[in-house]
């Protein structure tokens, strides 16, 4: 067959030779040079102060989130008119790398040329942002859900993306919830042709500007779930959601604690709405980091009392000090197996760490038991 135009066939080896092991990121793990990303989340979840927010740190070459960005020009389309585009705007400073195209001034311009044009003013090394893609190409509800309009709109991002454009899109999630995925609204077609899908999402447990990214890639790089805190000062990263809800919880402890005075485990978990096994795996945690303390031995009829280690106390002689919380049943089962005992960071033997704790005669004695010692002998202050 001939006469046709002519067609470069490219060997599979050749292609994997000459491809990086990762792509070009210009945000580490989340948006690449030749490739789209797809951004999604409720209305008024944030989607757009992100986008906003990730344009600054472009801008100025800072991490965002925790992850590193590259500077990179920007153009954004925006569905939005210049009254409510300046308020989010007011966060980029100068912003001299960033160019903007509102929606309604495009209405006659086809979307093929519109795409072209934006990949002309950021080359072939910038970043494209569509803000929302249904908007821009033009998908009424109706072609929003048919594959055939769904894969036509991204036709002309693909071949932006193909010489080397980043990409990023901004879509909606359906009303009614769905899996990781198949949460985005309108035809799968969407999320089938894009390589990175990020759901924005409500982290309602901690705080009114919690929120977590989930992402579905075709790369190894990018991580599966980011859980950040907007603040005055940006966007903070605080890892997984299960870490993040977890610490959440100790701060939540410690307010408790500050508000009720020494309480049980049993008190704290009713307050916070928590099992008693999460509430234990906390309040373990806070006393290795020396930041509660607690009397009691555990047993039925003498329950632990948790008290914070910042609280004034007039506890009687022999209890443990504050300041060493590490001394509970974590440094008693060290010291009988010789295991090493963690103190604000700091990994020591428990053989070398526990004398210089230990503050009671009764606590000492025991000590000197394990050690082999002599528990009659007496023993002065200890520094």
């Amino acid at each position: 067959m001939s006469g046709g135009p002519a067609l470069r066939f490219i060997p599979l080896s050749e292609l994997v030779a000459s491809a990086p092991d990762e792509p070009d990121w210009i945000w580490d793990g989340y948006v690449a040079r030749g490739a789209i990303t797809l951004l999604a989340g409720r209305p008024k979840v944030g989607k757009s102060t992100l986008a906003f927010a990730l344009m600054d740190a472009m801008d100025s070459g800072r991490p965002f989130c925790g992850r590193r960005v590259h500077e990179a020009r920007i153009v954004l389309l925006s569905e939005e008119r210049a009254t409510t585009l300046a308020e989010k705007a007011r966060v980029l400073g100068a912003a001299e790398r960033i160019e903007c195209l509102m929606h309604h001034t495009a209405y006659d311009v086809e979307w093929l040329h519109v795409v072209r044009a934006a990949a002309e003013r950021v080359g072939s090394r910038g970043l494209l942002i569509v803000d929302t893609l249904a908007d821009f190409a033009s998908l009424p509800a109706d072609s929003e859900n048919a594959a055939g309009a769904v894969q036509t709109a991204l036709r002309p991002l693909q071949e932006i993306a193909g010489q080397g454009c980043a990409v990023l899109l901004v879509a909606h999630q359906r009303k009614a919830a769905g899996d990781h995925g198949e949460a985005v609204r309108g035809s799968n077609a969407l999320t089938a042709s894009v390589d990175v899908v990020l759901e924005l999402e409500r982290a309602s447990a901690l705080g009114p500007e919690g929120r977590v990214i989930k992402a579905d890639s075709r790369y190894a790089g990018t991580p599966r779930e980011l859980v950040v805190i907007r603040g005055q000062d940006g966007y903070e990263a605080r890892g997984e959601l299960s870490a993040a809800l977890a610490d959440a919880e100790r701060e939540r402890i410690i307010a408790l604690l500050g508000e009720l005075g020494d309480s049980t485990g049993e008190t704290l978990a009713e307050a916070l709405g928590v099992t008693k096994p999460t509430i234990q795996r906390r309040l373990n945690a806070l006393l290795t980091a020396g930041r509660v303390t607690r009397r009691g031995t555990g047993a039925k009829g003498d329950p632990y009392v948790w008290a914070r280690c910042d609280a004034p106390t007039g506890d009687p002689p022999g209890r443990i000090e504050s300041a060493q919380a590490i001394q509970g049943d974590a440094a008693f089962d060290a010291m009988q197996h010789g295991a090493a005992v963690v103190s604000n960071g700091h990994e020591t033997r428990a053989t070398d760490a526990i004398p210089s704790r230990v503050t009671d005669p009764m606590g000492r004695a025991l000590f000197d038991v394990i050690q082999g010692g002599d528990p009659m002998r007496p023993h002065g202050p200890i520094a």
